[in-house]
């Protein structure tokens, strides 16, 4: 079984002024098929601790792990490599490009990955879009959508390469009570089904506590709360 782990990060940033201590001594393991929530106050470091898993941040101290290989700042050509392909990632604002449909959105992230089976980049597409309710919509603007839409299209850009794992920043945090059940069912849903391990960074307990672990940052450690 596939794994993400995070080994003992600490992340202090600093100024001319001081230096601002952010997480301390944090690991954490998500397994393929995995689901796991983040919480904590604004600040905390949850943004933080997700842009370290995926590679854009680097750590003051530990290292991240793929299965068996190092993914820190030592190995970090291995990680921008290993990046497109092993994680799709969904913020809380969409990201869409407005001058292309979200057909074309999606197209974008198998042209990074270098995936020139065209047929089959498409066919996944279709299936995601038909498994998030955006068939319809694929030759749509991002414009021309809603916000529960265009956060479905950025899910759709996210999934639609089959990633190992899914990176959810404050997913639900632009809608509506209505569209985020939505959002957080289809994701669940989607976790399953695609057998991907998800992080969600969160305030929402309600949605943390529909998935498998919850932990929370506080005071800039990492605690593993009863999920009840």
């Amino acid at each position: 079984m596939n794994k993400l782990q995070a080994k003992n990060i600490s992340m202090s940033f600093a100024s001319a002024q001081h230096t601002v201590d952010v997480l301390a001594d944090i690991s954490l393991v998500l397994d393929e098929g995995q689901s796991i929530a983040i919480i904590g106050s604004s600040g905390c470091g949850k943004t933080t601790l997700l842009q370290i898993l995926a590679g854009l941040e680097t750590p003051s101290v530990g290292k991240v792990f793929f299965n068996d290989i190092n993914l820190s700042a030592n190995n970090k050509t291995q990680f921008t490599q290993l990046r497109s392909s092993l994680f799709g990632f969904v913020y809380q604002f969409h990201y869409l490009l407005e001058d292309l449909t979200i057909f074309e959105n999606c197209e974008l992230t198998f042209q990074i990955l270098q995936s020139k089976d065209r047929a089959a980049n498409h066919q996944s597409i279709l299936a995601i879009f038909e498994e998030l309710g955006i068939s319809h919509l694929k030759d749509h603007y991002p414009f021309m959508l809603s916000g529960g839409e265009r956060q479905r299209a950025a899910i759709a850009r996210a999934v639609a390469h089959k990633p190992t794992f899914l990176l959810m920043d404050e997913p639900t945090g632009n809608l509506d009570n209505e569209n985020a059940a939505i959002i957080q069912e289809l994701t669940i849903n989607l976790s399953k089904k695609l057998n991907m391990g998800i992080i969600v960074a969160t305030h929402d307990l309600d949605y943390a506590k529909q998935l498998d672990d919850v932990y929370k940052i506080e005071n800039t450690k990492l605690h593993r709360i009863d999920n009840e």
